[in-house]
């Protein structure tokens, strides 16, 4: 088993990253328009902007999710093959 101290390769590269940044912000846009009908009575864009706020964290918290899955999915792959 390879010591913490050794270089590796990073668990997750810029091609994972990117699925990552595409995926949350698809994520986004769907929370977006699934909280519209929970924003209380105001003009139209202060619906949009009121739901896409409330839409950031949690897009935030599926990011963090997505790259710990991704770097757990990765790392036990590698240990498989070791």
């Amino acid at each position: 088993m390879k010591s913490m101290s050794e270089s590796q390769e990073p668990l997750v590269d810029v091609k994972k990253w990117i699925v990552c940044i595409v995926l949350t912000m698809t994520f986004w846009v769907f929370m977006t328009w699934t909280l519209l009908p929970f924003i209380p009575e105001a003009p139209p864009a202060w619906t949009v902007f009121w739901s896409a706020f409330t839409s950031f964290p949690i897009a935030g918290t599926f990011y963090l999710s997505s790259m710990c899955f991704t770097a757990t999915l990765v790392d036990q792959i590698r240990q498989k093959r070791a």
